[in-house]
């Protein structure tokens, strides 16, 4: 794969949105919170946060559809997303240039709602992903490694 891969855990800011492309293509889109550690020295006093940094999240095509169709991607998910970081050109009304970076997504996993245990059932799979074909090995599987 090329260009920068982000990696991140957060808190959706808001539900996801399916949408479509004048050509018919599923986009689902959504914001997440990720939480910043402050650095040493930042000035930060004890029991303050730092602020949130919110990250425009996009899948597109077949993902997109079936991403739509989970219950459990609501606002104030948490939910782990690993994407291709890609920059975003328009236009806007007023005729002025505008650009954002955001994150085209390849997986989106659910952990679950704050406060909350996963939905029952839960299987623990990516979520518009399809499931492993081959099982995964038992960490007592006999290897000394």
């Amino acid at each position: 794969m090329h260009g920068i891969t982000a990696a991140f855990e957060g808190r959706m800011g808001q539900d996801g949105e399916l949408r479509f492309t004048a050509s018919g293509t599923p986009l689902w889109e959504t914001s997440v919170a990720v939480d910043q550690k402050p650095r040493q020295g930042q000035g930060q006093g004890q029991g303050e946060k730092a602020p949130a940094q919110w990250v425009r999240v996009v899948v597109w095509g077949e993902r997109a559809e079936a991403l739509a169709q989970e219950e459990r991607l609501t606002k104030g998910t948490s939910v782990y997303i690993e994407g291709k970081l890609e920059l975003r050109a328009w236009q806007d009304r007023e005729g002025r240039e505008r650009s954002t970076l955001q994150v085209a997504a390849f997986l989106v996993q659910s952990l679950g709602q704050i406060g909350r245990r996963a939905s029952a059932g839960s299987t623990g799979q990516p979520v518009g992903a399809p499931a492993p074909r081959h099982p995964q090995p038992d960490a007592d599987d006999g290897l000394p490694f």
